[in-house]
């Protein structure tokens, strides 16, 4: 196994959106259908944060897991 190293170190950049307004799911009932629009949401805001952060637009496609035999959750 690898150690950890801190030197030299690294630099790192953090970007910190705007609050993702979910409001349209507030009072709905918390189905598998409900859950996943949701996750799409924050999902879809990560992504536009990190086109900017690497100047490149993402795949038009989300990777889908169980399309390449792999877990959803875990280690890929």
């Amino acid at each position: 196994s690898k150690k950890i190293s801190m030197f030299p170190r690294k630099h790192i950049t953090i970007k910190v959106g705007d609050p993702v307004d979910l409001s349209k799911f507030r009072g709905r009932e918390l189905t598998s259908k409900a859950l996943a629009e949701a996750t799409s949401v924050v999902m879809d805001a990560i992504t536009e944060l990190l086109e900017d952060l690497r100047h490149e637009k993402a795949p038009a496609e989300r990777w889908n897991p169980a399309e390449h035999n792999q877990s959803e959750t875990g280690k890929f």
